[in-house]
């Protein structure tokens, strides 16, 4: 997956962005194809008594090799930290995606995913350029031509911000 994007901070708190992603899917038993998403999305950030809250409101335009539709998809990401040092912190979020239409290469609208993490971060250096988050991910897909699948993963992710 390659997803670059360019981003405005309208204030300390909001920013807006716009990005392109490309993903080679390769389902068993089936040719791969080329997924191509144009994305808009507001993220916003505060912080509080308790920790730290972030939102991202994401709309996805899909367009795959497959099919001459587009896919709208909505996705909606929820995330608390709350510090357990200077350099640690418990963290927990929620992402939720929803397929706003139908398309000919296999998008049906409504509810298709939610992910949902509990974990512990980490800042790897002191200017917290980088950072690690290492927990548990419940991802639920929903497959409304299939049986629905419940994933659970050991997830580490590593982020890097400059």
């Amino acid at each position: 997956m390659i997803r670059p994007g360019f981003g405005y901070q309208l204030s300390k708190k909001l920013s807006l962005w716009l990005g392109y992603a490309w993903i080679q899917n390769q389902p068993k038993g089936r040719n791969a194809t080329d997924e191509h998403r144009v994305w808009h999305q507001a993220s916003w950030k505060d912080s509080f008594g308790w920790g730290n809250a972030f939102s991202r409101t994401r709309l996805e335009h899909r367009f795959q090799s497959n099919g001459d539709d587009v896919g709208w998809r909505f996705r909606e990401f929820l995330k608390f930290t709350r510090p357990l040092s200077s350099r640690f912190y418990a963290s927990l979020w929620n992402e939720v995606f929803v397929d706003l239409n139908n398309t000919d290469w296999g998008a049906d609208a409504g509810f298709r995913q939610n992910r949902f993490f509990a974990g512990l971060g980490a800042f790897v250096d002191a200017e917290r350029h980088y950072r690690v988050e290492i927990g548990y991910l419940n991802q639920y897909e929903d497959k409304p031509s299939s049986t629905d699948n419940m994933n659970h993963i050991v997830s580490c992710n590593l982020f890097i911000r400059y």
